[in-house]
């Protein structure tokens, strides 16, 4: 049987008293946020979840365990580790199908250029990629087809364009009005 807490107590963000904060580190670079885990009082059964707090806050408490923070009262904080290439690409949003088929079709010939080079696979690596970008509702970042298909000279696109094609991807307005 699991704990329960009332759904007012839930939607009452802004309202939480803090038992204990821990693992914290820096998330960037500038140190201006910072992740931790925090035990809340009115939470208490869950555990320490997961928090993220600034200096801008728009809670008391998020701003209290960043002031208590940063004078060290909960310990030292982790510095800031930059990510591998890998790690953030899987941080970026999956993109539905009609995001990648439009950075993709923003380049002049850049959809003739994949599908040659799909042509030249084996198979069934050719059949499973052309299914892939007709059939894939939503496209993971991870997926070693982009690597690929960027990878043929044709094409000539590197993992780091095609991370900024992603990114542009996920910028797209979800609608034109």
């Amino acid at each position: 049987m699991g704990t329960h807490i009332s759904e007012d107590v839930l939607n009452d963000w802004h309202n939480r008293t803090v038992i204990s904060v821990s693992n914290l580190h820096w998330v960037d670079a500038n140190n201006t946020m910072l992740d931790c885990s925090v035990l809340f009082e009115e939470l208490e059964p869950l555990g320490a979840i997961p928090f993220t707090t600034c200096d801008s806050a728009d809670t008391h408490h998020g701003r209290l365990i960043w002031e208590r923070a940063l004078r060290g009262d909960y310990g030292k904080i982790a510095p800031f580790i930059k990510p591998t290439p890998e790690e953030q690409r899987a941080r970026m949003p999956n993109l539905e199908k009609w995001r990648v088929d439009t950075i993709i079709d923003l380049e002049l010939g850049l959809r003739d250029k994949i599908n040659a080079a799909i042509d030249k696979w084996p198979e069934p690596k050719r059949t499973i990629s052309k299914n892939k970008f007709k059939s894939v509702t939503n496209f993971s970042r991870l997926d070693p087809l982009f690597d690929d298909v960027g990878a043929d000279p044709e094409v000539g696109k590197t993992p780091e364009d095609i991370d900024a094609m992603w990114a542009a991807g996920a910028a797209l307005p979800p609608s034109l009005t």
